[in-house]
């Protein structure tokens, strides 16, 4: 993944290194270590472009849970009303496929 960043400078095996970013230092568990040395063995990124991926990807799944939730929330709070829901009947479903020409595995 190529980092969004306009100063770069390779550092640690990954192909960029923001220099806005900021060393911090970790406690982790040495069989956690262990299992992520041997995940990362014979890749091309290091354990910080790694656990820099992981805590990126935790956040934006997290940030979309809470938009979820306040999406519900709001619906749950203010629900549609008969007239806001679209009729069936009316609604346009896609054209119709015919299955029968589908091959069965």
């Amino acid at each position: 993944m190529p980092c969004p960043v306009v100063a770069h400078v390779p550092v640690d095996n990954y192909p960029c290194y923001n220099v806005d970013m900021k060393t911090i230092q970790i406690t982790i568990e040495d069989t956690l270590l262990e299992k992520l040395d041997e995940f990362l063995d014979g890749q091309s990124r290091a354990r910080s472009a790694f656990i820099r991926d992981a805590i990126a990807t935790t956040l934006r799944k997290k940030k979309h849970e809470l938009l979820l939730e306040q999406d519900a929330e709001g619906y749950r709070l203010h629900p549609e009303t008969e007239d806001e829901l679209p009729d069936p009947e009316t609604m346009y479903w896609g054209e119709e496929e015919d299955f029968s020409k589908w091959e069965k595995p």
